[in-house]
C-alpha cells in the first residue's frame, strides 16, 4: 500500500532473508512505484511494515564461478 493506505501492487512471495538480516519478499509494483529506493508499505499480519524497492539480486554474489 501507498503512504494514503490505496493498493499499489501484491507480495508473490517473501520471508526472513539471513544474508540481509530481515525481511525480504518479492511482488509486483504499480510501474510508477516500480523505481529503485521507493518506499511502499506491505501489510503483515494487518500492519503496515516499510519496504524499499530493491534490485535483484538483494546482496552482491560472492562466489567464484570457475
Amino acid at each position: 500500500v501507498d503512504a494514503a493506505g490505496r493498493q499499489v501492487g501484491s507480495v508473490t512471495s517473501g520471508g526472513f532473508g539471513p544474508t540481509v538480516g530481515g525481511p525480504v519478499a518479492m511482488g509486483y509494483l504499480e510501474t510508477a512505484l516500480a523505481e529503485e529506493g521507493t518506499v511502499v508499505n506491505a501489510l503483515v499480519r494487518g500492519k503496515a511494515q516499510a519496504m524499499q524497492v530493491t534490485r535483484l539480486p538483494f546482496v552482491k554474489p560472492n562466489y567464484y564461478r570457475g
